[in-house]
């Protein structure tokens, strides 16, 4: 799962960032998602002539506008991947810009797992269960990072970690695309 998380958001950041230049290739976000640097303590983990302010934000404006959907999402094991790669890009583009290393268990860090999770990561489960089993790993993905003093309500993942059946193209009984011959695009809004 961490090998297809890395290399699929390597793929996608190469093609956000390719009017930057040839140097910003899969190979280098691949470096910026090995685990096994640590940049908090590294004097120069990487090369400040590439990786700059500019190129930080633009990695972090590709990750605001990343959606990522889990057909088969089944426990969730690939969206909390792409969590995991999608925060240390996150710490490693505020590092760059605010010059600070931003630790798990902070609020900044939990404010940018619950967007990452609101705003970007999707599934669709056969299983009602296997659905359940999601929502409550993101859920315990965002409370281990949450200040208990500031507590605030978990978000409703309804509509991120859904029921349906991705090989018939339907979610809760409702067909999402038009079936061959039909005009106009169906919702899953249409009936109510």
């Amino acid at each position: 799962v961490r090998f297809q998380c890395k290399d699929t958001l390597a793929r996608y950041l190469e093609e956000q960032l390719a009017e930057l230049g040839t140097q910003y290739d899969h190979d280098w976000f691949l470096d910026l998602l090995d685990l096994s640097r640590d940049f908090k303590k590294d004097e120069e983990p990487w090369n400040e002539e590439l990786f700059t302010p500019v190129v930080a934000d633009r990695i972090k404006q590709a990750l605001m506008e990343c959606k990522v959907l889990d057909p088969a999402v089944g426990s969730g094991a690939y969206l909390l991947g792409m969590l995991t790669e999608m925060l240390r890009l996150r710490q490693l583009c505020h590092m760059v810009r605010a010059k600070e290393f931003v630790d798990r268990g902070s609020t900044k860090f939990y404010e940018w797992k619950r967007d990452i999770i609101r705003n970007s990561l999707y599934g669709v489960d056969i299983n009602p269960q296997a659905v359940s089993i999601c929502h409550l790993r993101l859920w315990l993905a965002m409370i281990v990072d949450q200040d208990r003093d500031a507590a605030s309500p978990l978000p409703n993942l309804d509509f991120q970690v859904t029921t349906g059946d991705s090989l018939r193209d339907s979610i809760g009984g409702h067909r999402i695309f038009v079936p061959p011959g039909q005009k106009g695009q169906a919702t899953l809004w249409a009936k109510t």
